[in-house]
């Protein structure tokens, strides 16, 4: 009964298990616009979920076909992205219940997520509760944005939800971070094409560089992928050339038996006090590099 409910203190839980069945009484929001919940969602708090160890986690809902769209729930664990694709779909009675299924491990996962409060456009309040065979519940919880951190609007909305709720407790919520060194993963390596890193470029600065002891041919060793682009024998000749700096990159593509096509393109350079070597090409175009170390 409910006045045996109540709730336990769990040291560093992998789930949240609580006294007595799930609560049926607890529904979603009447009149669900399912459209209107489409696009992404950031993780803000989240209850403990074994499936769940990474940060910066995410949910991405598509429009797919009639009332059943796409979603695709990401984090970033031990700096690798992990994804994962599945369906949900919306109750026809517009109760706030979507029926979310999964394939993990070649293993069919389905799950209710009751959409507790949302505005659509700034927060959600997502709840999911499983009766477990022992007579106990399994409850899971999501805070969710549609930027990375809440307003102190939709908190005080989605708090006192969780207030009138059986079954969610602050106690319980764990932080999510969606800081940018958090959320950084290396990509998986794909030929011929470029590695995108997600965030914006740190403020990296480099050595202060001797231009006369610079100059001379540099012959590239090894490289990251760049679009499209297949050259070798990558080399590049500095010269002074009175109070500038000029460079002639070359390189080889395309080669076919006896027959090499070089490539050499020339460029101007100047070289700022924080070691970025900044290249002006005759087409206009402009290519900063940093050197990060050298013995010249």
């Amino acid at each position: 009964s409910n006045s045996c409910f109540h709730y336990p203190v769990l040291d560093n839980p992998d789930v949240i298990e609580l006294p007595e069945p799930c609560n049926p009484d607890i529904t979603g929001i009447p009149d669900f616009d399912a459209e209107a919940y489409l696009g992404r969602w950031f993780e803000v708090e989240r209850y403990p979920q074994p499936t769940q160890a990474g940060q910066c986690n995410r949910a991405v809902y598509s429009d797919l076909q009639g009332a059943t769209v796409k979603v695709v729930n990401s984090q970033v664990l031990d700096r690798r992205l992990l994804s994962i694709e599945g369906s949900a779909t919306a109750s026809a009675d517009g109760s706030g219940t979507l029926n979310v299924n999964f394939n993990v491990n070649d293993e069919a996962r389905a799950s209710n997520l009751l959409v507790l409060a949302t505005d659509y456009s700034s927060y959600a309040l997502v709840y999911n509760c499983e009766t477990l065979d022992n007579g106990m519940r399994q409850v899971g919880s999501w805070k969710l944005s549609r930027n990375k951190t809440l307003s102190t609007g939709a908190i005080e909305k989605i708090d006192a939800v969780v207030a009138a709720t059986q079954g969610l407790n602050p106690i319980y919520y764990q932080r999510t971070s969606q800081e940018d060194d958090v959320c950084f993963y290396v990509p998986e390596r794909e030929p011929l094409t470029a590695p995108r890193f997600r965030g914006q470029c740190g403020d990296v600065k480099g050595i202060q560089v001797d231009a006369n002891r610079f100059v001379g041919w540099w012959h590239e060793m090894r490289r990251y992928a760049s679009d499209g682009f297949a050259g070798e024998c990558i080399s590049s000749n500095y010269e002074q050339s009175g109070d500038t700096l000029l460079v002639v990159d070359t390189n080889v593509v395309g080669n076919s038996g006896a027959v090499n096509n070089g490539v050499v393109t020339t460029a101007t350079v100047t070289i700022t006090e924080d070691g970025v070597l900044r290249k002006v090409f005759s087409t206009g175009n402009v290519q900063e590099i940093v050197v990060l170390a050298t013995d010249y």
